[in-house]
C-alpha cells in the first residue's frame, strides 16, 4: 500500500519532484481547499540538500519556528500573474536560507519542552480556526488547560500575548483576502467568521487604522495607479 503523508498547518512536505511515484491530494473530509505556497529549486546542490533531510527527517517537516524566514518567502508568492525575476546568486542565497531555516525548526522541535509543544499546539489551532474567528477560550478548551494557563506559557513562549497574536493573524489573513482576491467586504466577512461587515470593519480599522475598502483601494492605486 502506498504511505499517504498528511500536510497540516505549519507543515512541509519536502520531495524530489521528478519521482513519479510521488504526488499531493486534496483530502475528501477536508472541510476547506488548500491555501499553500509551493518552492521549487534546481540543481544538484539543492537536490543533495533536500534528500539531506527527507533523511535525517523524513518528508513531513515542521515549519513553526522558522517564522521570520516564510514570511520573507511569502512576500515572493504570486496569484500567477507575475513573475519575481531573480539572480543566480539571489536565487542560491535563497535556497540555502530556506534549508538552513528548515533544518533549524526541525532541531529546535527534537528539545521542545513542554511549555513548547503546548505553544506549538495552540498556533496550530489558531491557523485552523482562524476562518472561524476563534478566541483565546476556544483555544484553550480544546487543549484542555484553562485561559489563565495558555495565556501565561504562551506569552513566555512567544514573547507577545495570546490575543495579539490571534489578532494579527486575523489581520494577515484578512489583508492576504482583500489584496489578492476580489471577493467582496461581506463575502471576507463570511471567510473569516465575523457576524457582520460593520463588526468586521470595525475590526479592521482599529487595527489596521484604515477601513478595508480604503486599504484595498490604496492597494489597487498603487499598484495599477
Amino acid at each position: 500500500m502506498d504511505e499517504v503523508y498528511r500536510v497540516g498547518p505549519e507543515t512541509g512536505f519536502i520531495c524530489n519532484v521528478r519521482d513519479e511515484e510521488i504526488g499531493y491530494f486534496h483530502s475528501a473530509d477536508s472541510a476547506e481547499p488548500w491555501e499553500f505556497v509551493f518552492f521549487s529549486f534546481t540543481g544538484q546542490a539543492a537536490f543533495d540538500c533536500a534528500a539531506g533531510l527527507i533523511e535525517k527527517h523524513g518528508h513531513i517537516l515542521r515549519l513553526a519556528g522558522s517564522n521570520v524566514l516564510l514570511n520573507e518567502l511569502l512576500t515572493l508568492s504570486s496569484d500567477g500573474s507575475r513573475t519575481i525575476e531573480m539572480s543566480t546568486a539571489e536565487n542560491s542565497m535563497l535556497a540555502f536560507r530556506l534549508f538552513t531555516g528548515l533544518e533549524q525548526a526541525q532541531k529546535r522541535r527534537i528539545v521542545m519542552t513542554s511549555s513548547d509543544l503546548l505553544v506549538e499546539k495552540a498556533r496550530s489551532i489558531i491557523t485552523t480556526g482562524i476562518d472561524r474567528n476563534i478566541n483565546a477560550t476556544e483555544v484553550a478548551q480544546q487543549l484542555g488547560v484553562s485561559r489563565e494557563h495558555l495565556s501565561r506559557v504562551f506569552g513566555q513562549g512567544c514573547h507577545v500575548s495570546l490575543y495579539k497574536y490571534i489578532t494579527e493573524q486575523k489581520m494577515d489573513r484578512a489583508r492576504r483576502l482583500l489584496m489578492t482576491t476580489s471577493l467582496s467586504i461581506n463575502e471576507i466577512t463570511g471567510r473569516l467568521g465575523f457576524n457582520s461587515g460593520p463588526e468586521f470593519t470595525r475590526f479592521f480599522k482599529k487595527n489596521a487604522g484604515i477601513s478595508p475598502t480604503s486599504f484595498r483601494k490604496d492597494i489597487y492605486t498603487s499598484l495599477f495607479g
